[in-house]
């Protein structure tokens, strides 16, 4: 059975696209909470109807949970922000979860008391009983589609991090169970037993001059990486990627599209327009790399020489 359900998390624009990665049907950006009969985005942002900046998630339980909409939602947002989020402040802008049901209710406030108990802070979070949803303007609608470049540039000062962070050598131990899982098992089937020499190569992919990496996070739970490094050379600055793998359990979903998405999306701000990386033709990621508008350089063969 299809349900919805209602989240406030600040500005719509920016907690749109991080749903779609973990199976929502549809995110359609909103207005809720208020009384004012179908307001408007100036109305709701000038603080005249008791609105909040609200998405309406259609979403089918057996494929992902009230639950873990619940995590996405607060990996997502600053829990401890009274007045609103990030850059954006007034009251359209805070943070409430809606329950249509008595059963989201318990567990949004299950979330709530845990966070409070864990960080010892008090959560801004209101817990409501929804009410009414009013569709926003079509503009607002999917925007980090139709306007990419202001959606960037809306999350760049923002201050919001979002699902996707660069990752240090702190993050190493997180990358080492993951990475060792992916490559061990086919197609790879690579034999990283040696903990010592994992433990080098990892260290390698982020000590290197221009080591650029990035994790992709579900809650605090590491689901990706790309490791690789920014080259500079004479027909430009690229972005090159030495190992870029998703978790089994969220690969086949779009979590590794959505993640090179958000990848690209960083290294536009930081004014690089080109990745590049070495794969097989024998395997599938070969073809997921074509699907996602990489192009061969047939002129070019990897030698090795061993002795």
């Amino acid at each position: 059975m299809i349900k919805e359900a209602y989240f406030a998390g600040g500005c719509f624009w920016c907690v749109t696209p991080i749903y779609k990665i973990y199976g929502v049907q549809k995110v359609i950006s909103g207005y809720s909470g208020g009384d004012e009969p179908d307001p408007t985005y100036e109305e709701v942002k000038a603080q005249q109807t008791g609105h909040r900046e609200t998405i309406m998630l259609t979403y089918d339980p057996e494929r992902v949970s009230y639950e873990k909409l619940l995590d996405i939602y607060l990996a997502n947002v600053d829990p401890f922000d009274a007045e609103g989020q990030f850059i954006d402040k007034g009251f359209s802008y805070t943070l409430a979860i809606f329950y249509t049901e008595e059963e989201e209710r318990k567990q949004a406030l299950a979330k709530l008391k845990a966070l409070e108990e864990k960080s010892g802070k008090p959560v801004q979070i209101a817990l409501l009983p929804f009410k009414s949803f009013y569709p926003a303007e079509e503009y607002h609608q999917d925007y980090y589609i139709k306007n990419p470049t202001a959606y960037n540039r809306e999350m760049a000062v923002s201050g919001r991090r979002g699902q996707i962070r660069e990752l240090t050598q702190e993050d190493l131990p997180k990358v080492f169970p993951l990475f060792r899982t992916i490559f061990s098992a086919a197609p790879w089937n690579d034999d990283w037993s040696d903990d010592a020499q994992l433990t080098e190569y990892l260290k390698d992919q982020t000590e290197v001059r221009g080591a650029l990496t990035f994790g992709l996070f579900e809650g605090e739970e590491l689901i990706g990486f790309s490791l690789g490094h920014i080259k500079h050379w004479c027909a430009g600055t690229e972005y090159c990627i030495e190992e870029y793998g998703v978790s089994p359990d969220h690969q086949g979903r779009g979590y590794g599209k959505a993640f090179f998405s958000m990848i690209q999306r960083e290294l536009k701000l930081r004014g690089v327009r080109t990745i590049y990386l070495l794969t097989s033709r024998e395997v599938h990621a070969y073809q997921f790399y074509k699907r996602l508008g990489f192009t061969e350089q047939p002129e070019l063969t990897s030698l090795y020489l061993n002795f």
